[in-house]
């Protein structure tokens, strides 16, 4: 059903649109220097941002800036620090991340572990968080199939059951 929903979402396609000319222009020209930046089209990056969706109902995004590498301008984060712009955005895989959150489920910081071993540190500031089906005071959105696991091992248990009674009565025993 994953594969089903990508398919969908890919061929009804996106675009961009607006009220404001000069704005649409804007952000396709930053769209440009970013697939100029990371070598990688927009279109992977938002195909790969609906498949987290659709697998996790979560998708991490890490920002990576360098002024050199794009027209955007300096500007001041919350914090007060200096951020430089964003040259590109790059999916974590979300199944390699780990979060420390605040009380009221805010995400304080991202740690990915690469199969390597190696970790990376991510800021609040670096990172975009896209969600679907988050419940209140929860920092993630529920995946689609958790509801439904007890009903998957359920329907397991049934096939075992069904295959192991065919298995028992395909021959029949004659006794003399």
């Amino acid at each position: 059903s994953h594969a089903k929903k990508l398919n969908r979402f890919i061929t009804a396609g996106w675009e961009i649109v607006g009220h404001n000319k000069e704005t649409v222009d804007y952000i396709k020209s930053r769209i440009a220097e970013q697939e100029q930046a990371t070598q990688r089209p927009f279109n992977l990056l938002v195909e790969n941002i609906a498949s987290d969706l659709l697998r996790f109902s979560n998708c991490m995004l890490v920002k990576v800036r360098n002024k050199n590498a794009s027209s955007g301008k300096v500007r001041k984060s919350i914090n007060g620090r200096d951020l430089d712009p964003v040259a590109g955005y790059f999916v974590l895989p979300f199944e390699t991340l780990h979060f420390k959150t605040k009380s009221n489920g805010e995400i304080k910081k991202v740690r990915q572990r690469t199969p390597t071993g190696e970790a990376k540190e991510f800021s609040p500031d670096d990172i975009i968080h896209i969600y679907m089906h988050k419940k209140p005071g929860f920092a993630m959105g529920t995946p689609e199939a958790i509801p439904v696991l007890d009903d998957i091992s359920l329907l397991r248990r049934i096939e075992e059951n069904v295959e192991e009674l065919i298995e028992s009565n395909l021959f029949h025993l004659y006794f003399f």
